[in-house]
């Protein structure tokens, strides 16, 4: 129950991870991006998290994962490949496979036209209504999140195998959610009602193979050939 009662958001992609890496039974996890703590709580496994903003484990250059090759069973990246330059994906995601010793897992928007459109519409409504960018929702724009050609590119020059891609959310409700935060932001009530009506509990995972229209987020699983 107090997992069911996080965010939705954060919720599903730590649930959907754990559960991929339950299958695999893994022993040792980088979660490259990830904040110290939150996969521990769904995985009984040793997780290390690597983040450039003093929120994991260890901090590091954004650059060069610092460990050797095929130090961990999983490495893992969740919601990190869309804050990145599309210049510098390649290279995050090539370090990822070189320390892994057997799984990859990715996680990040899944960037329809429609999810690009309506997060382009509320990254200005913030800065008008704000004075100010919102750091996050601001890269997604200037970055873009990921798309289906997007996906096959960056795959089809990694040195990985029994590819698996899973889709789940709806990107419309959670871009809403954000739109009427953004809107009535000094409401204390409609806060209160948006906080508590997207935890977990109210929105089981429903996840699928195929990409849909409102899909919010994708999953790449790899493996890393022995």
């Amino acid at each position: 129950m107090p997992k069911l009662l996080m965010p939705y958001d954060v919720y599903e992609r730590h649930q959907v991870v754990s559960k991929l890496l339950r299958k695999r039974g893994v022993r040792t996890v980088l979660d490259v991006g990830g904040n110290l703590g939150v996969l521990k709580k769904f995985l009984d496994a040793e997780i290390l998290t690597l983040n450039v903003d003093g929120s994991a484990d260890l901090q590091y250059d954004g650059h060069t994962i610092p460990f050797e090759d095929n130090r961990f069973d999983a490495v893992v990246s969740l919601d990190t490949l869309e804050h990145l330059p599309p210049e510098n994906r390649l290279h995050f995601l090539q370090e990822c496979v070189r320390v892994t010793l057997r799984s990859l897992i990715i996680a990040a928007p899944f960037g329809s036209e429609g999810h690009r459109a309506y997060e382009l519409k509320i990254d200005s409504l913030y800065t008008q209504t704000h004075g100010t960018v919102h750091s996050y929702l601001n890269e997604h724009v200037r970055y873009g999140i990921p798309n289906q050609h997007d996906i096959e590119q960056l795959v089809s020059r990694l040195a990985v195998t029994n590819i698996l891609v899973y889709f789940a959310g709806d990107f419309i409700w959670q871009c809403r959610n954000f739109e009427r935060l953004i809107r009535r932001g000094k409401s204390p009530g409609l806060k209160w009602y948006v906080n508590v009506t997207s935890r977990a509990l109210f929105h089981p995972i429903r996840l699928t193979t195929r990409p849909y229209d409102r899909a919010n987020r994708f999953y790449l699983y790899a493996e890393k050939p022995v």
